[in-house]
């Protein structure tokens, strides 16, 4: 009896001890997220390693990566580490996408003992210059379709912005759902936005960007270019010129493609000397937006006539006209209206003149304030007098009128 129980006893502390010695995980191994580039590295934890050793597989392609402190793949990124018995490491060095999948480590027991874990690789946005053109150009009123695609992972989404920052007018584009929409904002999300008809105020610079949470997000400018046909404005049509003045006629053109410019009088294209001077500006922050002026210097009666701006490109051209006429200015200033009251406060001369473009009518007033309502005949004949004598100019009336003027005042003096 005594002898059973030592074997039994003894028998019982070897299996005890087989047990207590089998290896086996003390946590997890993680899951890893690395952007392409940087290394990863898996840690995995075991206790009671013993003689049991640790491997690395990809378990994707079943390929061996190490075994214990002993590198298998032929990839040179790869290594292994371990600090002590119990954690060892898997290292992969500048990581690819094609790292990317699961990873084992394995204990060499039996039944084998595993842990997994996954690898993601992270891909900054990389925009498809193949499939995303730089440049579209259209014609006003055609429809037009800006596409742009983007690698990445995870997925780029695409964001569509004006480059100058005005809202997006008039666009169109596709939902989560796949159903077309429209919109009139700052930004548009979708790889493709599209216009029914496009119109000049759709021309510009786009942005297209693509983000997807990895630094850096990257962009592409694409530039709308709409031809159509110039259109000329003239502010005044008609304008009359005094001899000898100086005249600048102008015209506004709008027109995609730039236009080629030049005018004509009664039909002859102008040539440019000292007193002819032609000259073109772009307005700022319009990219088909002109003006065009002709500067006539020491205007004389053969330059009055039919002037003509043009514009031309290759989708049509367009023209504005403007006459010019010579105003002349009269050497005097006839009187048309002379009251005089007979015993008068308040002494008003009213003046009219011919119109004219640069000679408006005007009106001239004189007061004189009296003191006394009861003055003597010759105080009122002085005060006529002066009246009589004078105006704006300094020469008011034609000495015959003024005989005449002066006798009317007499006689009403004496009767």
């Amino acid at each position: 009896m005594g002898l059973s129980w030592s074997f039994f006893t003894i028998v019982l502390i070897i299996l005890s001890g087989k047990v207590m010695s089998e290896p086996d995980f003390s946590g997890e191994v993680q899951n890893l997220t690395v952007p392409v580039g940087r290394e990863a590295i898996f840690q995995c934890t075991v206790t009671n390693l013993g003689g049991y050793k640790v491997g690395w597989v990809k378990a994707d392609n079943k390929a061996i990566q190490a075994i214990h402190t002993h590198v298998v793949t032929h990839n040179p990124r790869v290594s292994v580490t371990h600090s002590g018995p119990h954690i060892w490491n898997l290292h992969i060095s500048s990581v690819r996408e094609e790292d990317a999948g699961t990873y084992m480590c394995q204990i060499n027991t039996d039944p084998m003992k595993s842990q997994v874990a996954h690898l993601d690789i992270t891909v900054s946005p990389d925009i498809l210059d193949d499939e995303t053109p730089s440049e579209v150009t259209v014609k006003e009123g055609e429809s037009v379709r800006l596409t742009c695609k983007a690698n990445g992972q995870p997925q780029p989404k695409i964001t569509w912005r004006r480059e100058d920052q005005k809202e997006l007018t008039e666009v169109r584009f596709k939902d989560e759902k796949g159903s077309w929409q429209y919109s009139r904002s700052g930004f548009i999300e979708g790889e493709v936005i599209k216009w029914q008809a496009v119109s000049r105020h759709q021309m510009g610079a786009y942005l297209c960007i693509a983000n997807n949470g990895v630094p850096p997000s990257v962009s592409k400018r694409i530039m709308v270019s709409v031809m159509f046909v110039p259109s000329v404005k003239v502010k005044s049509q008609l304008i009359g010129v005094p001899k000898g003045s100086k005249v600048i006629i102008e015209c506004e053109i709008q027109s995609s493609p730039k236009p080629i410019t030049f005018w004509t009088k009664d039909g002859e294209i102008i040539v440019t000397n000292q007193r002819l001077t032609l000259d073109e500006t772009q307005i700022s922050n319009h990219d088909y937006h002109y003006v065009l002026s002709l500067r006539i210097q020491g205007f004389v009666p053969s330059d009055s006539g039919k002037y003509e701006c043009h514009a031309k490109n290759v989708v049509g051209e367009g023209n504005g006209t403007i006459k010019l006429y010579e105003v002349v200015i009269p050497l005097t200033r006839p009187m048309t209206n002379l009251f005089f009251p007979t015993s008068p406060t308040h002494v008003t001369k009213k003046i009219r003149y011919p119109k004219t473009a640069y000679i408006p009518p005007s009106t001239v007033s004189f007061e004189s304030q009296m003191k006394n309502t009861s003055h003597s005949a010759l105080n009122e004949a002085n005060i006529w007098s002066r009246i009589l004598s004078q105006d704006n100019s300094g020469s008011f009336l034609r000495p015959f009128q003024r005989i005449v003027l002066f006798a009317c005042v007499i006689l009403l003096i004496l009767f």
